[in-house]
This record gives C-alpha cells, sequence and structure tokens, in this order.
C-alpha cells in the first residue's frame, strides 16, 4: 500500500517548520544561557563585596598594625622612637646652645 501524498505533504511541512524554526529556537536558548549566567556572575560579585566590606568594617587594630607592618616593612614602635629621639636629640642641642658656660677660676 503506498503512502498517500498527504502524509508526504505534512511531514515535508513539518520538516521545513522544524528546520525553519530552529535557528530562533537555539537564538533563545542562548539567550536563556546568557542571562542565566550574568545573574549567577552579578551574585558571585555581590558576595565578594559583601566579604569584602566586612573584612574592611570588623579589622582589629592590632591586626591593622601587623598587616601595615608586613606590608611596609615599617615597624610603627621604632618609628615613634626615632622620632622622639630625633626630638630629644634637638631639644638637647637648644638646651646646650641657651646656657652660658660655667665661670671656671
Amino acid at each position: 500500500m503506498p503512502i498517500p501524498q498527504e502524509a508526504l505533504d505534512a511531514v515535508g511541512h513539518n520538516n521545513v517548520k522544524t528546520i525553519g524554526e530552529a535557528g530562533a529556537f537555539y537564538a533563545a536558548q542562548m539567550m536563556a544561557d546568557t542571562v542565566g549566567d550574568a545573574r549567577a556572575f552579578a551574585e558571585i560579585r555581590r558576595a565578594s563585596t559583601a566579604a569584602s566590606v566586612k573584612l574592611l568594617l570588623e579589622a582589629d587594630p592590632i591586626e591593622a598594625i601587623s598587616v601595615q607592618k608586613v606590608l611596609s616593612g615599617n615597624d610603627t614602635a621604632s618609628t615613634l622612637a626615632q622620632l622622639l629621639a630625633a626630638l630629644n636629640s634637638g631639644q638637647q642641642g637648644t638646651k646646650s646652645a641657651q646656657t652660658t658656660p660655667p665661670v671656671t677660676p
């Protein structure tokens, strides 16, 4: 029994329709994937920003000093000691310049 021409035409039209709509279908799939990826990336950005802000707000002064010391190689206590030594040295020089030598017989 031969296949009726109407059935062949229906299958042919359906195949053409499927092939014709394939581009739009895959374009819509790619758009949906792109939007999903953008949402996921935005969520990652928000989480990392929140974690960074939390670290900044919860910084301990002792930890901040130690981080500054490690990153710059500069110990705050030794810097203050050097500044005080320079200040004292300048004051001693000024003090000795203002006094008159003792009278010797």
